[in-house]
């Protein structure tokens, strides 16, 4: 089990990212953050949580 957080630039994005990751990540929790990210180029940051 594991969990992503996903840093949003803009939250016009927020639709499309999601719907991508529902699909990629069905049973995964998903926290979504709108916030400045690493890198100024960058619109997504995703960070992973893995629990073992």
């Amino acid at each position: 089990m594991g969990l992503l957080r996903v840093y949003l630039k803009n939250e016009e994005d927020a639709p499309a990212v999601k719907a991508d990751l529902d699909k990629l990540c069905p049973d995964i929790p998903i926290i979504y953050l709108y916030a400045d990210v690493c890198r100024e180029e960058l619109l997504v940051e995703i960070e992973g949580i893995a629990y073992l």
